[in-house]
């Protein structure tokens, strides 16, 4: 028995873009930042799904950063680097350095800080820096940013 050829397969319906964006908005509008979430591996996969859908996934995905790892700042600072444009989409950043879930101690965190101020440019719509888990609040904040130590 024959099977019929791929190219007499039936063209499935497109939707229109700005449905697609709607659907991943809707998924993007209670998004935390935490990759591992429903909402971030949803995102995730549309972003997968097609050259159209990507743009405005990441737009969500990049919007609030949650890291909580040095493994996970480092894939984060090569995404960046591979795709500078979605340096753009970052707003806010949540650096997570409670002992028990980070590779990194808290008053290492402040390192990061001089270098971020002077090179804000790398990420020029960022407004808001939170770190959990370590004493902070004694170093300065980003030029423009706030930061909420906790």
């Amino acid at each position: 028995m024959d099977l019929p050829s791929p190219s007499s397969y039936p063209t499935p319906p497109r939707l229109p873009i700005e449905l697609c964006e709607l659907i991943i908005d809707t998924l993007g509008h209670d998004y935390t930042g935490w990759a591992h979430d429903a909402d971030g591996r949803a995102l995730q996969s549309c972003a997968l799904v097609s050259r159209a859908w990507r743009p405005r996934a990441q737009l969500h995905l990049f919007a609030h950063i949650a890291v909580n790892s040095f493994p996970a700042l480092e894939r984060l600072a090569c995404a960046l680097r591979a795709d500078p444009a979605l340096r753009a989409f970052v707003h806010s950043l949540h650096l997570d350095c409670s002992a028990r879930r980070s590779m990194y101690p808290a008053r290492n965190i402040a390192t990061l800080f001089p270098s971020m101020r002077a090179r804000r440019d790398r990420l020029p719509a960022l407004r808001e820096v939170r770190i959990s888990g370590g004493g902070l609040a004694e170093h300065p904040p980003i030029a423009g940013a706030k930061v909420r130590a906790r």
